[in-house]
């Protein structure tokens, strides 16, 4: 039996068996791609999509107009308030900026002027620079408001416009942030498969009394919420367009990047710490690094132990998932629209999977 079949029975008995109902895959190399399967449909991209604003945020690094050591105060002054005036761009790109759970309403945050303003009132949570604590999304707005303080480009415009469309992954049936309600037909809706312990004991998947409706499902399914653009969890697409990203990520053939940005941001690791459960994190500007086999143990185990140390990229909610490795030249992209929230189970079919991939394909 070929790789490509061997590979869709086992994603596929893996998925059916963890209750996904709806899956996409893709494996690429030499900037084209190896083999896909699953469900022929476009994903919401989870977490995923801050990996793609790491890398639309390149160019302002390489010309200077973004300095990761500068405080996010100085592009957006707003943010200045209440002890925040030191956190930098690096330590928001790192989770270590400590705002993570300050309040950000919705849908309310569409409107920059909102955003800037809810920032004022923001407190720290911690020590910035030391205290580790993912952003799932606060981090990002932060980021897309600063590269439109020095753009003057909205961040799905720079997105979409500057990195997708100048690749040819940018579109409906491709990748996309903030698309139009119009353009949203074929976006398959995120499926919360939670246990009613699991719901009671994680707030953002709690309905809501009068709606009936989670925090979650509602910033991910509402069309209107899709067009809203949420820059940390809101991009949509294939799992094909994902892997071929990854690719460019790796190879660069159009030249849109300076190499050595380009570099450091998916290759030099500038958080070593422990996370969740006293794990290991291992993260460079946006991205997680695979490091060492013995070390992907916590958010980074989705890498699976056959990668490089030198492999790249990110995990997110589902158990979806994209890593590129520069040693086999290989991109790997899983998505799915199911939320089961068994994260020891995620870790270990997720790098069951990876292990597969780099094992038949490297």
């Amino acid at each position: 039996m070929d790789r490509a079949r061997l590979l869709a029975d086992h994603i596929n008995r893996i998925a059916r068996a963890e209750g996904l109902s709806g899956w996409g895959w893709a494996v690429a190399r030499n900037g084209g791609i190896l083999a896909e399967g699953g469900a022929d449909a476009i994903f919401t991209i989870m977490s995923l999509s801050k990996t793609l604003q790491s890398a639309a945020l390149w160019p302002l690094i390489a010309d200077g107009q973004l300095e990761l050591h500068a405080s996010v105060a100085h592009y957006l002054p707003s943010f200045a308030t209440n002890g925040k005036a030191a956190v930098t761009i690096e330590q928001v790109m790192l989770h270590t900026g400590c705002f993570a759970a300050q309040p950000l309403p919705f849908p309310q945050c569409a409107d920059r002027g909102t955003r800037l303003d809810s920032y004022a009132g923001w407190s720290l949570e911690g020590v910035p620079g030391r205290d580790y604590a993912y952003h799932p999304s606060n981090g990002a707005w932060v980021l897309a408001d600063v590269g439109q303080a020095i753009t003057g480009i909205a961040y799905a415009e720079l997105l979409n416009r500057h990195l997708l469309a100048p690749l040819g992954l940018f579109g409906a049936d491709r990748l996309a942030l903030g698309l139009p309600v119009a353009e949203q037909k074929r976006v398959r809706q995120v499926r919360i498969a939670l246990s009613g312990d699991q719901v009671e004991s994680l707030p953002p998947f709690r309905p809501d009394p009068v709606t009936g409706e989670c925090a979650i499902s509602a910033r991910l399914n509402s069309p209107e919420a899709r067009a809203i653009g949420l820059p940390g969890s809101g991009v949509t697409g294939t799992a094909s367009a994902l892997a071929l990203l990854y690719q460019a990520f790796l190879h660069d053939a159009l030249g849109l990047w300076d190499p050595a940005v380009r570099h450091d941001a998916t290759r030099m690791v500038r958080l070593r710490t422990r996370g969740a459960w006293n794990r290991p994190i291992c993260r460079t500007l946006g991205f997680l690094a695979a490091g060492p086999a013995a070390d992907r143990l916590g958010e980074g185990a989705f890498f699976g132990t056959r990668v490089s140390a030198e492999a790249f990229g990110h995990e997110g909610l589902g158990g979806q998932m994209v890593w590129a490795d520069p040693e086999s030249g290989l991109s790997f992209a899983f998505l799915t629209d199911t939320v089961t929230f068994a994260p020891t189970e995620q870790v270990r079919w997720g790098a069951e999977i990876s292990a597969r991939v780099a094992e038949w394909f490297g």
